[in-house]
């Protein structure tokens, strides 16, 4: 550990060169001895000592009070004065030089070392508490989080520029005010702040603090309570965070676990029937409690005409616009199906691409629009669109929900079309199998009179039989077996089944 270095300023040589001893026997260092008061000023800041031993009666222009005085005021340097005796006017302006200490001369040795290292340790304690009274200030002024102190009424004594800044007043409109004229659950921050008084000690409350122009802003306070020796309130110290942006991040999250939890229930509802009309009824029952708006609808394209054609209407007097045509290209709706892009509108009133004609059908004045394809993989089928009569009330995460309800109605439509075609392909098998069944009956059934007539000598009985055989197989009502007189030339009934006597009453034709 380096030497202390210490200045001696003395006009007795003498006693000064007793002094110089005295130090060097303990250990410090003399860097030099002055006879003036002048030159000691004009040569501290050079030779940098650790302390200065100042004669109090100093002769000449600059005495031992004034030298002191010079070198305080621009040197960090500590000064002990020798006296052996100053007047009280003397006495008095050495004490505003703030001394670290008086020798009264002559003086022993052990009064010289302990007065010597009294001053260089108060100087090191006070040098550490100005740095750290610095970094605090620095970190007072400077820290992004607000910071106040109260008195032990409850007043505020203290706040940084950041605590003002977060609630837009200027230090003098706050200093000396009650803290709880700023919170806005003051009853609860008192009870709050009572209840932690025992244990000295605030973690994790929040609370509202009401800026100068009256909007709120949430905070977390923490803070610790210092108490005097009898146990009173002495000062309390806040800091505060402004959680504005953590809010906001919370709300973001539960309005997202809102959505999503509601994106699930409109699957499992659009998933629970396979019937077009109840799918698209599903997405925009699901559409319309999302985003809490006055109407939305579902138009499919038209393959034949690439006419637009309003499927389903989830709006006051939705019944007046279904089943409404928009010519190809007509209208925003058109617009998102050439395009394949979505559309956000904040007022479709001012939108050139608006058709009006919906509106003029339903009775509403759509403003805010939003409009997204029905995309598959192949083309775009349709469009899905979300309306209210409210200006710009849609965002982006408004437009990616919709994208989302619009995807999960793409397949939830796919489904019931594959459902559908199954269906008639499945009638189709039905009626294939039921005209290959009834064939094969009629097969059978001619084979078996052909073996008759083969087998039989009668030809009246076989007619007879073939004719109740093929009413019998075919299921028709009446059945009639006629031959050819060719002398004639007419044809004679031979065989019946059936009542045919209103119709041939002679037997023959």
């Amino acid at each position: 550990m380096a030497k202390a270095r210490i200045l001696i300023v003395e006009d007795s040589v003498d006693l000064a060169q007793g002094i110089r001893y005295r130090l060097d026997q303990l250990g410090y260092e003399v860097v030099a001895i002055f006879a003036s008061g002048e030159e000691a000023v004009r040569r501290v800041g050079e030779l940098r000592p650790s302390l200065v031993l100042m004669d109090i009666g100093l002769p000449g222009e600059i005495d031992g009070v004034e030298a002191a005085a010079r070198i305080r005021a621009n040197h960090d340097v500590p000064v002990i004065y020798l006296t052996a005796y100053s007047d009280d006017r003397t006495l008095q302006r050495a004490k505003v030089t703030e001394p670290f200490g008086y020798l009264l001369k002559p003086f022993l040795d052990r009064e010289l070392r302990s007065v010597v290292e009294m001053a260089l340790y108060k100087h090191q304690v006070d040098k550490e508490l100005r740095r750290s009274t610095e970094r605090f200030q620095f970190y007072y002024e400077k820290a992004p989080l607000g910071y106040q102190s109260l008195d032990k009424h409850g007043c505020l004594a203290g706040v940084n520029p950041a605590w003002l800044d977060m609630l837009g007043y200027s230090r003098q409109e706050v200093i000396g005010r009650l803290f709880t004229d700023f919170v806005q659950q003051g009853a609860l921050f008192k009870e709050w702040l009572s209840h932690f008084k025992t244990s000295g000690e605030m973690q994790g409350a929040e609370f509202g603090m009401v800026r100068k122009d009256g909007l709120v802003v949430p905070v977390s306070i923490e803070g610790r309570i210092s108490y005097d020796r009898d146990g009173n309130v002495q000062q309390t110290h806040f800091i505060l965070h402004d959680i504005t942006e953590r809010m906001r991040a919370e709300e973001a999250l539960r309005q997202r676990n809102r959505e999503l939890a509601l994106l699930n229930r409109a699957a499992q509802a659009i998933n629970s029937t396979l019937e077009l009309d109840q799918v698209l009824a599903a997405v925009l029952t699901a559409a319309r409690h999302l985003l809490g708006v006055t109407a939305c609808s579902v138009w499919l394209l038209d393959p034949e005409t690439g006419d637009l054609v309003c499927w389903q209407a989830a709006a006051p007097h939705g019944d007046l616009v279904r089943d409404w045509r928009l010519a190809p290209g007509e209208g925003i709706a058109g617009w998102t199906v050439r395009s394949g892009e979505s559309l956000m509108v904040p007022d479709a009133q001012a939108d050139e691409r608006y058709f009006p004609g919906v509106d003029e059908q339903s009775g509403l004045k759509t403003r805010s629009l939003l409009s997204v394809p029905l995309q598959t993989k192949e083309s775009v089928i349709g469009v899905l669109e979300v309306m209210d009569e409210r200006l710009a009330l849609f965002g982006p995460a408004d437009l990616i929900l919709t994208e989302s309800l619009a995807a999960l109605a793409v397949t939830a439509i796919q489904n019931a079309e594959l459902y559908g075609q199954a269906q008639r392909e499945i009638a189709e098998r039905k009626q294939a199998q039921e005209a290959l069944k009834q064939h094969a009956a009629r097969l059978a059934l001619l084979n078996e009179i052909g073996e008759k007539v083969a087998a039989a000598f009668d030809l009246d009985s076989v007619l007879d039989r073939s004719a109740r055989l093929v009413q019998e197989g075919f299921g028709y009502q009446h059945v009639a077996l006629f031959t050819l007189d060719r002398e004639q030339g007419e044809l004679l009934m031979r065989a019946k089944a059936g009542d045919y006597a209103h119709i041939f009453p002679d037997g023959h034709r």
